[in-house]
């Protein structure tokens, strides 16, 4: 599906980044790029077209993009060489791709649906791969999606708030909320969405 979704030309989601990701850049900017040096690492979850990507090159991140669609993947080669920035993009599945340890300063999932399990074992995975003070992004579609057009096909692969704040109770959880409000990137995400979005920070001590 998600092949034959991205072999458009046309950059379906757009090419300016996720408006989340703009809303949290103030504070990524303080607590990672001023902290943390000049380079920061980062890992993109579901990196689609590379409208993320982009933007965090730009900012000076040293960037990872992983997706399992190749036409998505090419397009977010072109998207960086437009831009005159890098990042390294792979065609994977999340479940089987090497996580190393404490490698990461920021991950994000922004609008990435799985199944249940596999989304406990990307969050896993996840905390592994974070450093310590590491931040964790993600925004998704929530059950309540099906009030308005577009979105996942099934509220089986939609992440509750519930849900992540079990998952990450001993992070420090910086932004957890339920949200009904209207976007415009690109044509596949137009008008009024519900989305659940969510910020954690792993702590310093942790066995995570």
């Amino acid at each position: 599906m998600w092949e034959s979704k991205y072999q458009d030309s046309e950059y379906i989601y757009g090419k300016k980044p996720s408006k989340f990701l703009l809303e949290c850049e103030e504070f990524i900017d303080s607590h990672l790029l001023q902290d943390r040096g000049e380079n920061p690492k980062a890992l993109l979850l579901g990196c689609g077209e590379g409208r993320n990507l982009v933007h965090l090159a730009k900012k000076g991140f040293d960037c990872k993009g992983v997706d399992l669609a190749r036409n998505a993947l090419n397009k977010a080669q072109k998207l960086l060489d437009h831009f005159s920035v890098s990042a390294k993009l792979e065609m994977t599945d999340l479940l089987k791709m090497p996580w190393p340890e404490q490698d990461y300063d920021l991950i994000t999932s922004l609008w990435l649906h799985l199944p249940k399990g596999a989304r406990s074992e990307v969050y896993k995975n996840a905390k592994k791969s974070l450093k310590p003070g590491g931040i964790f992004l993600l925004e998704a579609f929530r059950k309540e999606q099906k009030n308005y057009e577009g979105g996942p096909p099934t509220d089986k692969i939609m992440p509750s708030l519930a849900e992540l704040q079990e998952e990450f109770k001993d992070w420090q959880i910086e932004l957890a909320q339920e949200i009904d409000r209207e976007i415009s990137e690109g044509k596949e995400h137009r008008g009024i969405v519900a989305s659940v979005q969510f910020l954690a920070i792993k702590p310093s001590i942790t066995n995570l």
